[in-house]
């Protein structure tokens, strides 16, 4: 099994509708974030849209943070949610469950690449 334990940094997001069609990434065209998971199983999480100034008539800026408890078994983290885990060579995607956004159910994917 690969180790999920270190400090990770968001490098891309990616989201699909129901239907498979893309939507605009999760946290905007400049996302940021990191994932930090310990070896006695505590974690914390930060993502936020990072561009400076957000373009006129949009006024939502997405943001999240986390942090608590986690098991990993290789395949599935689990926090208060369930997440899909694949690595990728060096990084690794956190399929978190479907979730809306401005009243669309969204798919998302989450790439991280290990920092630390």
């Amino acid at each position: 099994m690969t180790s999920i334990v270190g400090t990770w940094r968001l490098v891309e997001t990616r989201a699909k509708t129901e239907a498979g069609e893309p939507c605009d990434p999760p946290y905007g065209p400049e996302p940021m974030g990191t994932v930090w998971f310990s070896p006695n199983g505590r974690m914390q999480s930060v993502l936020v849209d990072g561009r400076a100034r957000m373009p006129e008539g949009e006024t939502e800026r997405e943001y999240q943070s986390y942090c608590g408890q986690y098991t990993f078994d290789g395949q599935r983290l689990v926090t208060e949610r369930v997440r899909r885990v694949v690595f990728e060579g060096e990084r690794v995607v956190l399929f978190p469950p479907p979730q809306a956004w401005r009243g669309i159910t969204q798919h998302r994917e989450l790439v991280w690449e290990r920092i630390a």
